[in-house]
């Protein structure tokens, strides 16, 4: 079982009920989005959507209430931001679900061996030089780490896209490894995953539904509500951003966290966890 369909298939079916009610409720809405304001998301749409319920319940605490109130009075808050977060975010959890299943557990084409011995060799590369310089580092260690676990063709895929990003994050730290970094690599990274993306024909469908397109959809909606619960919450700390990191950022932190506690919690007698 690939490392994607194991995270789809974890924490979020404790919750599916409430996310497929969510995904229901804004489906009409997400379908009429034009296909050009449709963007594809540059973190994993589950992650960031466990980063804004986690943002959206920091602001709803009782003691921010009276405040809120007042901003909600003032024109400056909508006053059903928190609710339309939370919807959009359990909207978010079905959608990456959805897209996830339907991607893995279907019949993989054929990737042609040239294609996966290219994938493999930059991802071996890729993995030894960022693996080498931040697998200590508190917000890209957890990252590589869960980038270990992959298998697949869409892992390697999404791998690629990953390390080309944290290439790209920190290229000046890494191109200063004359010995190990190559700058063609980050454009390869995406190239390759393009490509096996293409033989893997990813737009799956169930049914009448696009979950990829519905991905893009929801996407700019779920990011302009968690910057503007991150702008409620830095008024509410007065001016301090320290707490209130972007939503990529979160994001990772909230994958962090889905991994500690995947770690943590038993697993079936004569089952092992993957390695």
């Amino acid at each position: 079982m690939g490392r994607l369909l194991q995270r789809a298939k974890s924490a979020p079916n404790a919750h599916a009920s409430q996310a497929q009610q969510s995904f229901d409720a804004l489906i009409t809405t997400l379908e009429a989005v034009d296909s050009r304001d449709r963007v594809q998301p540059n973190v994993d749409l589950q992650d960031a959507a466990l980063a804004t319920l986690a943002l959206a319940e920091r602001i709803a605490a009782p003691a921010f209430a009276e405040r809120i109130a007042k901003q909600v009075r003032a024109g400056e808050v909508a006053e059903d931001l928190v609710e339309r977060a939370r919807s959009y975010a359990w909207a978010s959890i079905h959608i990456r679900r959805k897209l996830v299943l339907a991607t893995e557990t279907r019949t993989e084409a054929k990737v042609a061996p040239m294609l996966v011995a290219e994938a493999d060799e930059l991802l071996r590369r890729m993995r030894k030089l960022t693996e080498y310089h931040f697998d200590d580092d508190p917000e890209f260690g957890p990252v590589l780490a869960e980038l270990r676990l992959g298998s697949g063709h869409l892992d390697r895929a999404n791998d690629l896209e990953e390390y080309a990003d944290i290439y790209r994050e920190k290229r000046a730290a890494l191109r200063a490894d004359t010995r190990h970094f190559r700058a063609t690599d980050e454009a390869d990274a995406r190239r390759v995953a393009a490509e096996i993306y293409q033989a893997l024909g990813v737009a799956p469908r169930d049914g009448d539904r696009d979950w990829t397109g519905l991905q893009g959809a929801a996407w700019p909606s779920l990011l302009r509500l968690f910057n503007e619960l991150r702008r409620v919450g830095v008024y509410l700390s007065g001016g301090d951003e320290s707490g209130f990191a972007t939503l990529v950022t979160a994001a990772r932190a909230a994958r962090r966290v889905a991994a500690e506690r995947a770690e943590e919690e038993p697993t079936p007698d004569g089952e092992e966890k993957p390695a």
